[in-house]
């Protein structure tokens, strides 16, 4: 036949038997939704089509799409439709129908799911597809099997051929290469991509939307290894010709290995679930916002802040330096209970020479800007420690004395830092239960050796894990002096861990802030009680 533009006249000859049906001219039809990814070979149709005219014709409605002014859109015939476009006709045979999206949907879908080329992977695209599209509850496995008929595991398994591997997906839309459904849900099974996100989900502690680009490669890389199997069976399928049965065999052997790698998988869910729970009310972020707090909810903050003394955590600027302790202390004053105290452990700035403009030697004390701040949110200064530690020659190694040192200029080396206790004067005390008393209540011994306000405990001797640690004693005594057992206790500044530790061993119930995550390590060490 001439390659020429085919009228209205010789499609009149044809033999139709579709009396309903319309001439449309196709360039006043836009394409709608295919669930078919491929037409196929259209050259049998064609001939069918010159030889007895079209049997079906093809069905429309009115288009909507904004973006596209043809007044139809396509519904069902999309290899028809593909076949009169090459045989140059300028119109078809067509069906109107006032059809919405969903039902275009269901009617494209049930046009052509017995048709030629109709592959599982197209019909499980669609099931997703309207899954996608009207949700997951309204067209659930179950739903989708009252909608089309089958059995809800029918559907499962479609559905789970779209996780496979696309080589095996291209195989098996391939027609000539033995691959069949059977052996491909075989495949399937290998891998089951929801239980593994659920597994890092577990594992991070988040959900897959919010992990980190390392977590993510993390996850990809063990779908990658399982997905590997995957391939390498259906390499084996295609290149050796395996039955289903045979098929069936080889994967539970693979299932083995990837049972394997769960398990492997679960053992360090099961360690990240420990740290987690050992972490449980410690956050690493800055303490100068503690939203994770309610208002009046801590009945004790016991701190140590940083001294402005040079450590790495410590800023340039002493006004700068103040300012960031006054941060943090309005966000204690407002989560302090009602007669709630905050201790701070603070030792004066006594090397502050580099720090004036006449770099003369100058000691700075910090307490009364503290006393001063706390003083306007009504916390009252309530009682006052000191805390006598070692000789200061013995671990003030940058302060010596030698045979030029200048008589009359001798400093002194503090062998003591301060304990300030603050009490919230603000609303009616929390009421305690005499059980509570009697439970929390200081032995005579402990009272007569903690009230003598000079408390003489030994420093840290090591700081290898963090640059400023504080014994585990002065906390001890803080803790037991000032909160009742069952009392929340926070530390705005917690280094290394250490009144989250006491706290729990009083059974206290703990809570931290600290800065740098690099000491999250330092902390799970020390709240595990295996610090040395």
């Amino acid at each position: 036949m001439a390659e020429k533009q085919r009228g209205a006249e010789e499609i009149e000859q044809m033999k139709f038997y579709d009396s309903e049906s319309k001439l449309v001219n196709l360039s006043d039809i836009r394409l709608g939704y295919n669930p078919r990814s491929s037409l196929g070979d259209l050259s049998s149709l064609k001939q069918s089509i010159q030889q007895i005219g079209l049997l079906d014709s093809i069905t429309l409605r009115p288009n909507g799409h904004k973006k596209d002014a043809r007044p139809y859109e396509l519904v069902c015939g999309h290899r028809r439709y593909k076949a009169f476009e090459e045989l140059k006709y300028l119109q078809i045979p067509s069906n109107i129908r006032q059809l919405s999206d969903e039902d275009t949907f269901h009617i494209s879908f049930i046009d052509n799911k017995e048709r030629e080329n109709y592959n599982p992977i197209d019909e499980a695209r669609h099931y997703k597809h309207i899954q996608d599209i009207y949700g997951k509850d309204k067209y659930s496995t179950r739903e989708l099997a009252k909608k089309y008929g089958n059995t809800y595991d029918y559907y499962q398994r479609k559905l789970r051929l779209l996780e496979l591997p696309n080589d095996i997906i291209i195989k098996l839309t391939e027609r000539s290469v033995n691959l069949t459904e059977s052996h491909a849900f075989l495949i399937a099974k290998l891998v089951d991509k929801k239980d593994l996100v659920k597994r890092f989900e577990t594992l991070y502690n988040q959900t897959q939307d919010k992990w980190t680009s390392e977590q993510v490669e993390r996850f990809e890389q063990e779908l990658k290894r399982r997905q590997d199997l995957q391939i390498s069976l259906g390499k084996r399928i295609t290149s050796d010709d395996l039955t289903v049965r045979q098929t069936e065999r080889q994967a539970k052997n693979l299932l083995k290995d990837i049972e394997e790698w769960n398990q492997q998988l679960d053992k360090e869910i099961e360690e990240e679930q420990k740290k987690q729970q050992l972490l449980d009310g410690i956050y690493f972020k800055d303490s100068s916002n503690m939203k994770e707090i309610s208002d009046n909810n801590i009945d004790l903050v016991f701190t140590s802040p940083p001294y402005f003394t040079d450590k790495e955590y410590d800023v340039k600027s002493f006004d700068t330096h103040i300012q960031n302790l006054y941060s943090v202390l309005d966000e204690c004053a407002r989560v302090v209970s009602h007669g709630g105290k905050i201790v701070y452990n603070i030792a004066d700035i006594v090397s502050f020479s580099k720090h004036t403009k006449e770099h003369w030697p100058e000691e700075k004390m910090v307490i009364p800007y503290l006393i001063n701040h706390l003083r306007e949110k009504n916390f009252v200064l309530f009682a006052r420690i000191i805390w006598v530690k070692d000789d200061p020659w013995v671990n003030s190694s940058h302060v010596t004395t030698h045979a030029e040192s200048k008589h009359g200029e001798y400093r002194v080396l503090p062998s003591w830092e301060y304990v300030f206790v603050f009490k919230n004067m603000n609303g009616k005390p929390k009421q305690r239960k005499q059980s509570e008393e009697i439970q929390s209540k200081l032995t005579k011994d402990e009272w007569k050796e903690y009230v003598t306000g000079v408390w003489n405990i030994r420093s840290v001797s090591s700081n290898r894990d963090h640059p400023s640690t504080f014994p585990e004693e002065l906390a001890k005594r803080v803790i037991k002096m000032y909160s009742y057992e069952g009392d929340n206790v926070l530390d705005p500044y917690l280094g290394s861990g250490t009144t989250v530790k006491v706290a729990r061993e009083l059974n206290r119930n703990g809570f931290g802030y600290e800065l740098n995550e690099q000491y999250k390590e330092v902390v799970l060490k020390k709240l595990g009680g295996n610090n040395t």
